[in-house]
């Protein structure tokens, strides 16, 4: 009698689970920003663990990069052009915290005196802490 209930039971749960499932990509295809905002985290890993193979100062600013495009993907801004002073403007703007703010420009001066003044007041392993922290600290907050 069980299996009978349970034959009656399957087609409704797997058109519930098909059903929703295409609601999701739907929703993904039709919000780019939505999209966006999901992988966030996952490039900007993605972009830090390419980061620790290289040589400074590119792996610092290898890893500004990274966390330009999470900053980028989580505010649904153009990442090519994105500064840390306009990072950390449109962070303000977006709702971040000011000790998260703070962090973000202390990473991209970082990067940017390793790079162009080649000094590395920090090491890359603390750059890349920072800006784990930043991403982490991002994640919990929700940006507008």
């Amino acid at each position: 009698a069980w299996l009978f209930y349970l034959a009656l039971l399957c087609p409704p749960l797997l058109f519930a689970i098909v059903a929703s499932s295409q609601m999701h990509r739907s929703r993904l295809a039709n919000d780019p920003l939505l999209a966006r905002r999901r992988t966030a985290r996952r490039r900007a890993m993605n972009a830090m663990s390419h980061a620790q193979t290289l040589d400074e100062p590119l792996r610092s600013e290898a890893i500004a990069t990274a966390l330009r495009i999470y900053i980028a993907d989580r505010l649904g801004i153009p990442e090519g052009g994105l500064t840390g002073t306009e990072a950390s403007k449109q962070l303000k703007t977006g709702g971040a915290a000011a000790q998260t703010i703070d962090l973000v420009q202390s990473v991209f001066v970082t990067a940017e005196q390793s790079r162009y003044a080649g000094q590395v007041s920090a090491s890359s392993a603390d750059l890349m802490n920072n800006a784990q922290t930043v991403i982490d600290a991002l994640e919990q907050e929700q940006l507008t």
